[in-house]
């Protein structure tokens, strides 16, 4: 009897008891760093829909900085990429000014973009379109042809000879820069530099702020079809066929490669060049070394834009198609079908592609299945598409009417 009373007073607490202690779960028995730790391996999805709805500790911790941003590098590519480079940015100004830069906490940042890349993702969200008419005294009806985005300025090219730049929060003129002799055809910007081509088949390289023209290349033969700059140097295709190297300090031409059909489409990445032709031909050009280009083909028609990724190529034809093909061996892996006129604009953002055609419409595919997640279309009071751009979460197409479409995905 004694020995009964006694093991009683030694007997553990039951189980229980400790779960209803503990509000009927076991992990209000994780620390903090544990739990965290846990939810740092969820999607930003699964965090929204079920770790915030848990607990009030839970909902904290969900958005705890270190869990977001490991969601928004996890998650978003491109978007990663683009904020490391604002970053290093932030530091070279505070580095050039002195100045110590103070510590910035961009988890609401993180939050916008992953809520903006949901919306891009689910089939039944498109939004309203914005309209940005760009507001100019000598601006000529149906005058811009090319068209780009830098920062929080807008650069188009005209018919008329004419470089643009406009606040992209207005569509007010800041700056207007004269010199080509022809319409300006293709567009580009660095921080410092615009770098523009014309049918007067020249590149001029211009100062960004006070519009003063640095420098004239020739392009001698063809007048430019593509541009782009990438490490400090000008990559252009030109109807003629030929692909050149530009050192964009210098002006200097470092490479050349002749071909004989027109250049209708490029992208660099990675120290090469991805080039399309009228003929349809895909070619891989080494700007950096003497090796033989790839060539291969896969339809018979005008390749009319281009990605590349790590493994794959994207190209988007004059009939409406979307071809993926295998960057080593150049066969078709998936073909994308929706378009039915030429594929004019490609953007690759966060695992989505997004084309844009002639036939009015805009297109968000998944990149890794192919499978097409909804398609934004243009009013026919809107003319020709000259550029198509993603930034933030905001898709962009330019028309040469002097118009800008805008679906903000950041929005609700």
């Amino acid at each position: 009897m004694g020995e009964n009373k006694i093991s009683e007073a030694f007997r553990p607490p039951a189980l229980p008891l400790l779960e209803e202690e503990f509000t009927g779960t076991l992990t209000a028995l994780l620390p903090d760093e544990l739990l965290q730790f846990i939810l740092i391996h969820l999607d930003f999805l699964t965090l929204c829909k079920a770790a915030k709805s848990v607990c009030r500790r839970w909902r904290e911790l969900s958005m705890d900085r270190d869990v977001i941003k490991n969601c928004f590098f996890t998650a978003l590519n491109d978007s990663a990429h683009s904020y490391l480079e604002e970053v290093q940015k932030r530091k070279e100004a505070s580095r050039l000014t002195h100045n110590k830069r103070a510590k910035i906490d961009d988890t609401d940042f993180f939050i916008k973009i992953l809520k903006a890349d949901f919306r891009l993702k689910a089939p039944q969200f498109i939004p309203c379109p914005q309209v940005l008419k760009l507001h100019s005294e000598d601006a000529d009806v149906f005058g811009m042809i090319s068209m780009c985005i830098e920062g929080d300025e807008i650069l188009t090219g005209s018919a008329g000879k004419s470089i643009r730049i406009w606040e992209i929060s207005s569509g007010k003129l800041k700056q207007k820069l004269c010199g080509h002799l022809c319409g300006v055809s293709v567009i580009k910007a660095t921080d410092e530099k615009i770098i523009s081509g014309s049918f007067d088949e020249t590149l001029r390289i211009w100062d960004r702020k006070s519009g003063k023209e640095l420098k004239q290349l020739i392009e001698q033969t063809g007048s430019p079809s593509c541009l782009q700059v990438e490490c400090e140097k000008i990559y252009s295709g030109s109807y003629d066929g030929t692909l050149r190297v530009w050192d964009l300090e210098s002006g200097i031409e470092l490479k050349k490669f002749e071909n004989n059909c027109s250049i209708t489409c490029m992208q660099v990445f990675d120290k090469k060049v991805y080039v399309g032709f009228h003929d349809g031909t895909i070619g891989i050009f080494d700007s950096e070394s003497e090796v033989e280009p790839k060539i291969f083909k896969d339809f018979d028609v005008s390749a009319s834009s281009i990605l590349a990724t790590s493994n794959k190529i994207i190209v988007g034809y004059k009939n409406g198609f979307l071809s993926v093909l295998d960057k080593n061996l150049g066969n078709r892996l998936t073909l994308l079908n929706g378009h039915n006129n030429h594929v004019s604009f490609l953007n690759l953002y966060n695992g989505k592609i997004i084309s844009g055609s002639k036939d009015r419409t805009i297109r968000i595919w998944d990149e890794e299945t192919g499978e097409e997640i909804k398609v934004l279309k243009v009013s026919v009071e809107f003319f020709f598409l000259i550029s198509l751009q993603i930034i933030e979460g905001r898709i962009y197409a330019g028309f040469n009417d002097n118009k800008i479409l805008i679906w903000d995905f950041n929005a609700p």
